[in-house]
């Protein structure tokens, strides 16, 4: 909307302002319209996230933690998202040996995922 201002907008749309302002980089409009016109295709986001289990874990957790009265709340730091991710994926792992939901996909991701430093930080900006 011409002539609106950044705050307003992201207030409106529910969008974090400091997400509004990297679309509107030109750079990142200039990539999406790019990866929108290449060989006539459309641009598509990826529907499903093979670790959208153990993201769900993790939130439950972090939400629980935000609750706490501010004595039992524990630090985040990317050492504790990292140790959580760890736990929920073996957690995840286990059931599904007990009772099969994963699909093919979800298990080899949980399998190979080793909650990094840079995943770490990436979860934490959601």
């Amino acid at each position: 909307i011409p002539g609106t201002k950044l705050p307003q907008v992201a207030k409106n749309f529910g969008i974090p302002e400091n997400t509004l302002r990297e679309w509107t980089k030109v750079s990142v409009v200039q990539s999406i319209e790019v990866a929108r016109t290449k060989r006539g295709g459309t641009l598509k986001a990826n529907m499903f996230d093979p670790l959208h289990r153990l993201t769900e874990s993790l939130m439950v957790f972090f939400d629980r933690n935000e609750r706490q009265p501010q004595h039992l709340k524990q630090p985040v730091t990317t050492k504790l998202v990292v140790a959580k991710g760890i736990e929920a994926r073996n957690n995840l792992l286990e059931l599904n040996e007990i009772q099969p939901f994963l699909d093919l996909k979800e298990k080899k991701t949980l399998q190979a995922f080793t909650g990094s430093d840079s995943w770490a930080k990436k979860f934490a900006k959601r």
